[in-house]
């Protein structure tokens, strides 16, 4: 059984780094995160703490403090726990949002000693970024005509079973 839905046109394209400058960037960050106990004030760690930091930023443009975003998206398969993060990082204004494949979320829990680390962000830029642009959504950014799409979606098959009369 077959049922149309529209799709929504609002996606955001996240962006692929390519493997020598994502092995770069993941190589740098672990050589400073054995400085995350040394440095806590520059380390937001955690999808929850970072969300509730790009909130402040957003509601209160004094409270602007991180510079870039990192996340291990590869590594995680429900899109709907982090697709926020993109729309969050525009409207913060003036931050980088760098995405990993899969595999490095366990290095970064590794080397902080936690289970795990699907997301973090920095309020100092440790080293070189200029080739990671500031996070741009599309669709906030400019006035734009996008098509509708409809998505056709494959349902199981129901049978509809008589209920045995318990006696």
């Amino acid at each position: 059984m077959q049922k149309s839905v529209f799709n929504s046109p609002y996606e955001y394209k996240w962006q692929q780094l390519d493997e020598k400058t994502e092995n770069d960037i993941v190589n740098q960050l672990l050589g400073i995160m054995h400085n995350q106990r040394k440095q806590p004030d520059i380390w937001i760690v955690g999808l929850k703490q970072v969300t509730k930091h790009l909130q402040n930023g957003i509601q209160n443009a004094q409270d602007k403090r991180i510079k870039v975003v990192f996340l291990c998206k590869g590594d995680e398969p429900v899109l709907h726990l982090y697709s926020h993060i993109p729309t969050m990082c525009h409207l913060y204004k003036d931050v980088k949002l760098v995405t990993f494949g899969p595999g490095v979320e366990k290095q970064f829990a590794d080397k902080m000693q936690m289970k795990t680390c699907l997301c973090f962000a920095l309020t100092e830029m440790p080293f070189d970024l200029s080739k990671i642009p500031i996070c741009q959504v599309q669709w906030l950014t400019e006035t734009i005509v996008l098509p509708t799409r409809v998505r056709v979606l494959e349902l199981p098959q129901i049978q509809n079973r008589k209920r045995k009369s318990r006696d």
